[in-house]
């Protein structure tokens, strides 16, 4: 009797064909790893902002849900569309977090990129900001595009997941400060963030914000209205708005930026203080000149009614007004606005660039503070003249210390940075201590406002920490 030989186990049946035990665990394995690696990639774009959060300043989420979102959908669509929408939120996420950094809103650094051509980019960091931006938009193209390739259900499962846990923990902290009214979080760290629904939040708060009538503030200049009543021509009055001086957090940092502020109390009245700020430089100058919340476009935007401006104000006074800045007259299109607030003569960068050859500062380069402030004090040798003044040369990024400058004071301030912070006080201190021998030197009756614009923009953490970061200081000097 044969005894048939044992056939191995076919995979045949009638009901077709099925995977072997063996195939079907391999075949799991595999989609498992590309669920792995898809979700990698995804969130990979919130990789380097949490590994240096530490560090750098931008208050950002630990997760960003438009990266989330994508991945999700990345199974049912085509991988060149997902590969676009990774590219449009990482820009997204540049634009609010770099925006965030410098005090701007996203649309206005948008539309700052044009006046990018006037900067000095050959030798200082804002060269890297363009290479980093560059880099990050290939980056992002690689990821949403290799993402959507490997994704599957199982990574598509695993991100919506996430989303939903990091949802609920984020509204547990309080990130968004959409519960307490305080905002104040469980912990520091901001959970869940979406750059592009702040993004899309700014642009509709911006196109709410059109009317000029319901945005008046205080700031130093409206402190001192109450004494626009003495201003009747028999005196001058000098506004004068300096670069990144922020309101120091430590009392020894304060007595060394305005020690030679403070000592002209002993001959003359002085006011000081501190006013909160919103917005970058041209924010500051609407705030000073037309005690507006509003930037400079919206000015430009209504020329046909008068603005509230005090270089208007004088102006009908009698008063002659003209402004002074180190820098061009094209950026962010000066030229054509400060007019519109009532100054009648100006004078930039471009201006003076022939009487004067000194240039200081870094990306931003020009005329240096001590020579344009001399420009703009000798016209107070008559009485009845508004004088404004826009400093340039502490504006960040600084990149080296001149021949004339000694960072090793800053040891006594404990500030170890001698190209960021230390430079900065440095600067800032020449600045005030030159304003100070012109308020002294200066023989005829003329009020002083002197007034920060903004926080210094540090995006190093610990550097941008010993600064207020929502005021910043102010001083009024009135005539003897």
């Amino acid at each position: 009797m044969t005894i048939p030989e044992s056939s191995p186990p076919s995979s045949s049946t009638r009901c077709g064909t099925l995977p072997l035990p063996t195939s079907l665990s391999a075949a799991k394995r595999a989609a498992h790893a590309r669920a792995v690696g898809s979700v990698f990639l995804f969130l990979l774009p919130c990789l380097p902002f949490l590994l240096s959060g530490v560090i750098w300043f931008p208050d950002r989420g630990v997760l960003v849900a438009e990266y989330l979102v994508v991945g999700i959908v990345a199974p049912i669509a085509h991988r060149w569309l997902i590969a676009l929408l990774v590219i449009a939120f990482v820009v997204a996420d540049l634009l609010y977090t770099l925006g965030k950094t410098f005090f701007y809103s996203p649309s206005l650094y948008v539309k700052s990129v044009p006046f990018s051509q006037l900067l000095n980019i050959a030798t200082v960091e804002s060269a890297l900001y363009i290479i980093a931006s560059a880099a990050a938009v290939f980056v992002a193209f690689q990821i949403g595009y290799w993402g959507a390739r490997l994704s599957n259900k199982y990574s598509s499962a695993f991100l919506s997941f996430l989303l939903v846990i990091f949802i609920c923990l984020d509204a547990l902290n309080d990130s968004g400060g959409f519960i307490k009214a305080n905002g104040i979080r469980v912990v520091s760290a901001n959970i869940l963030s979406s750059s592009f629904l702040q993004i899309v939040l700014n642009v509709r708060r911006e196109l709410a914000s059109q009317s000029k009538d319901a945005e008046l503030i205080m700031g130093a200049t409206g402190i001192y209205r109450d004494n626009l009543s003495q201003l009747d021509g028999t005196r001058n009055l000098v506004l004068i708005i300096v670069e990144s001086l922020g309101l120091p957090v430590q009392s020894r940092h304060t007595k060394f930026l305005f020690d030679s502020l403070e000592r002209l109390s002993a001959q003359r009245r002085v006011l000081k203080g501190s006013i909160p700020f919103k917005g970058a430089t041209t924010a500051a100058e609407m705030r000073e000149l037309c005690f507006s919340s509003l930037d400079y476009r919206h000015l430009m935007r209504d020329i046909e009614s008068p603005w509230p401006c005090l270089p208007q104000e004088l102006q009908r006074r009698g008063y002659r007004t003209i402004g002074f800045h180190g820098f061009s007259s094209g950026m962010f299109n000066r030229r054509d606005w400060w007019p519109l607030t009532g100054l009648q003569i100006l004078k930039f960068g471009n201006d003076l660039s022939d009487k004067y050859s000194r240039r200081c500062g870094g990306a931003f380069r020009g005329i240096c503070d001590e020579d344009i402030l001399a420009a703009a004090v000798s016209n107070l040798s008559e009485p009845g003249q508004f004088v404004y003044l826009l400093t340039l040369n502490t504006h960040l990024p600084m990149y080296k210390a001149a021949a004339d400058e000694r960072t090793v004071g800053c040891n006594e301030l404990q500030i170890n940075n001698a190209v960021g912070e230390c430079l900065l006080m440095l600067r800032l201190k020449k600045i005030l201590d030159n304003i100070s021998e012109h308020v002294k030197a200066t023989k005829m009756p003329t009020d002083w406002i002197i007034v920060g614009d903004h926080a210094p923009p540090f995006s190093n953490r610990s550097e941008r920490e010993h600064f207020d970061n929502a005021r910043v200081p102010y001083f009024i000097i009135f005539s003897e």
